[in-house]
């Protein structure tokens, strides 16, 4: 396969910045926007920073309905993230999140999507932000960049090849999202009328250590709370620093950060060693993982509204809080094998899906570079699919 030939971004596809909607139109609940924090890598994530306007506005501003397909891209703050809309569902566009219109006769918009997340066109749309405070970029200057521009029919035989990749990943995630819902319905329904104990009887909450200072760059990833929300990624602190054991953070471990924004997370990655403000919570002898994991799950909005008070400081929970009451079934093996298989599932969904991200990121730049051949990359996928 010869050097594909490059053409600017405005060639193919037009940038449109998002609605500025003012603040009186925000409201509870009715149709998510798009806001910055929610484009992740690859994906929209409306749990983070969810934020909605009527149903009324939305349609007074038809053109910044989002579509299934649409691309979206962050121009402020981390700039040149990407997603790509997978949902039919109502979505608007807030302001300074672009969105890509594609001219589909010289782009694949799915090849043109997979292109934006090149480590080599994401630096580029980089290098074009401006401002000292905050990073900012535009819909002419992300216009100016420039990508690589094989033959259509290349594209699209690029687009499939990563596409399958994706779509398992997709399917991964409704799966992961499917076994949770469930463990945390049969968990309700098992602590509906049950006695309560002291969360901290349960088990024991590990605090991470302060091992981003001095890291060296080299050995095991260090799970900040960034870690926690996003996994491993280039900008992830590494450090050879040993340390004890139960600080290392391996596979099926369940973490939950308890300052800043307190969330909790199973970890899926490499093994890594526990920054500080983050638990690592091992349950007491006798009592299942997926057990104490669901009943902190259940406490996390008291712990949430306990931190949102610290008007002075950066919100957080103390460790006294722990020892608050939560509500604690009989755990009959029924019920044990029921929460053990779903927390399995996930877990397992999880694993795979960062393979199979490994496998994409991998081929990515080697497709778009011209350095593999697309029957080559076939070959692999089929291997992890």
């Amino acid at each position: 396969m010869t050097t594909p030939r490059r053409a600017r971004i405005g060639s193919v596809a037009k940038v449109t910045s998002g609605h500025p909607f003012r603040s009186d139109q925000w409201t509870p609940d009715g149709v998510p926007a798009v806001k910055i924090a929610n484009v992740k890598n690859g994906y929209i994530d409306l749990d983070t920073a969810p934020a909605f306007v009527s149903m009324e506005d939305s349609q007074a501003i038809g053109r910044f309905l989002l579509q299934q397909g649409d691309i979206v891209i962050s121009m402020t703050g981390d700039v040149g993230r990407v997603a790509r809309i997978i949902t039919d569902s109502p979505l608007v566009l807030n302001q300074r999140v672009g969105l890509f219109t594609v001219d589909s006769t010289k782009a694949d918009p799915l090849f043109f999507f997979y292109t934006l997340r090149t480590t080599p066109v994401r630096q580029e749309i980089v290098r074009t932000a401006f401002g000292s405070a905050q990073a900012n970029t535009s819909p002419s200057l992300i216009e100016q960049v420039q990508i690589p521009l094989p033959p259509l029919e290349t594209q699209r035989a690029i687009a499939e090849v990563l596409g399958a990749l994706d779509d398992k990943i997709a399917a991964n995630r409704r799966t992961i999202d499917t076994a949770d819902t469930l463990r945390a319905a049969i968990w309700g329904k098992a602590t509906r009328d049950a006695h309560h104990v002291l969360l901290s009887s349960l088990a024991a909450f590990i605090n991470g250590g302060a091992f981003t200072k001095g890291a060296s760059g080299n050995g095991r990833p260090v799970v900040r709370i960034v870690e926690m929300n996003q996994g491993v990624s280039d900008t992830t602190v590494r450090t050879d620093l040993e340390v004890k054991d139960d600080q290392v953070v391996r596979a099926g471990d369940f973490l939950m950060s308890w300052s800043g924004s307190l969330t909790t997370s199973r970890w899926f990655g490499e093994e890594s060693i526990l920054n500080q403000h983050i638990f690592k919570v091992i349950p007491a002898e006798g009592v299942p993982l997926w057990a104490v994991a669901s009943a902190v799950e259940t406490k996390m909005p008291y712990f949430q509204f306990v931190a949102s008070n610290k008007a002075t400081t950066m919100g957080h929970i103390q460790r006294h809080h722990l020892d608050e009451d939560v509500a604690w079934p009989t755990v009959t093996s029924a019920l044990n094998l029921q929460g053990t298989a779903l927390w399995d599932l996930a877990l397992a969904a999880e694993r795979e899906n960062q393979i199979l991200a490994s496998t994409r990121d991998e081929l990515l730049p080697l497709l778009m570079s011209g350095r593999i051949t697309v029957r080559a990359a076939s070959s692999r996928v089929e291997e992890v699919v």
